[in-house]
């Protein structure tokens, strides 16, 4: 019998990892010792029903590509066409995925008090962090929100994960996601384009994870770094080949897979277009971006 203070039982399960940093007081191009030029945050979504499954998932992904060294899935240790074979395989999976992509030389030294008083950390992750994974997570809420009203006639729980990283306290975040959901309950949202989608938050099931221990982590760490370098085009490892293969797993709302399963900041399209080169620009157009 399950007692009032346990969580519920989790419909979905969202794994959430990030590339690059949230860095904004010096910003490479624009200056050559600054941080990354982009964040990446990534979500991979699954049916908890499967959990038990993700773990033989990622060993034969590994068993396919012959990665024998080490004992995680990792996109940065990859050579180039295991990556391709790696995105291929993912592609092939039951879940769906969403990457939320900052070009972060327009962020350049802003801040937002407002930001700043509701974040809640006092990591160096800081604001700017927690405004980006709540633009992903309005996302990936809704659209599991809208999922399980269609399979269960009512929106169902989901537990999130986060692959964890150093800089970021974990219990803070989880307080700031939850106090979003308060606000969109309230009717309360600061910028209300979009809003975590209350009904499917639960504190509780908000944890994070290391990645060498979590499965979901690692095919959540392939989705994203995959994106990251398919934009990062002044970076060494430039190539929009794997996340290319990931299209048949990203998240589209009606079609479209612009602002839902991948996601530009800055937004419209039109302020993006002004400050992307053409190789930038490269894996939006391949995932049908209009930037007019």
């Amino acid at each position: 019998m399950s007692l009032p203070d346990d969580p519920p039982e989790p419909y979905y399960i969202v794994y959430i990892d990030e590339a690059g940093d949230p860095g904004l007081a010096k910003v490479r191009p624009l200056d050559p010792n600054g941080a990354s030029e982009w964040l990446t945050l990534g979500a991979v979504v699954i049916r908890a029903r499967v959990e038990d499954k993700v773990v033989g998932w990622v060993r034969s992904i590994r068993d396919d590509i012959k990665q024998m060294q080490g004992s995680d899935l990792h996109f940065r240790t990859l050579s180039d066409h295991r990556k391709e074979r790696v995105a291929d395989l993912i592609a092939e999976l039951p879940l769906r995925a969403f990457v939320m992509l900052s070009h972060k030389p327009n962020m350049k030294g802003h801040r937002n008090p407002a930001a700043e008083a509701v974040s809640l950390t006092p990591t160096p992750r800081g604001w700017f962090y927690n405004w980006c994974i709540r633009l992903l997570l309005e996302r990936v809420t809704n659209a599991c929100a809208d999922a399980s009203r269609n399979e269960c006639g009512q929106a169902r729980p989901i537990k999130i994960v986060f692959s964890r990283r150093g800089g970021v306290a974990y219990n803070w975040l989880g307080a700031y996601i939850e106090v979003l959901a308060h606000q969109a309950t309230h009717g309360t949202t600061v910028l209300r384009k979009r809003e975590i989608a209350p009904a499917v938050v639960d504190r509780r099931l908000i944890v994070d994870a290391a990645a060498h221990q979590s499965a979901g982590c690692q095919l959540a760490d392939v989705v994203t770094s995959a994106f990251h370098v398919a934009a990062d085009a002044f970076g060494p490892r430039w190539c929009i080949i794997p996340a290319e293969k990931l299209k048949r797993i990203m998240a589209a709302n009606l079609g479209v897979h612009q602002d839902w399963g991948v996601s530009l900041q800055p937004s419209p399209g039109w302020k993006a277009a002004k400050a992307l080169t053409a190789n930038q620009r490269k894996i939006f157009d391949a995932y049908g971006f209009d930037f007019s």
